[in-house]
């Protein structure tokens, strides 16, 4: 017959992996740079009247394109964020929360 052993409760879940927003934003580099060259390509919006008349002058793959230039700059600033609060944390110690 098998033999039952008490088992210690539930096992822990494992510790959730910090995002490191640094990397992700050097990564993204390589899905920027073509979008970047999808909104040179063609230069039909630029001539268009600015404000809206611009945005409407865009094509889908554009909007795209355009989104994907916003990911990367929302990596870049939160990148910046973290290295910030690293850098608070390790010169002046982690807060202690009540």
């Amino acid at each position: 017959p098998p033999v039952q052993t008490e088992s210690s409760g539930p096992t822990p879940a494992p510790a959730p992996v910090p995002l490191n927003h640094r990397v992700l934003a050097i990564l993204w580099i390589f899905v920027t740079g073509p979008a970047v060259f999808l909104l040179l390509r063609e230069p039909s919006w630029r001539q268009a009247p600015p404000g809206f008349d611009r945005l409407r002058a865009l094509h889908a793959e554009q909007w795209v394109a355009v989104v994907l230039i916003l990911i990367q700059l929302y990596l870049v600033v939160m990148a910046r964020m973290d290295h910030v609060r690293d850098r608070v944390d390790r010169d002046f110690g982690k807060p202690t929360r009540p």
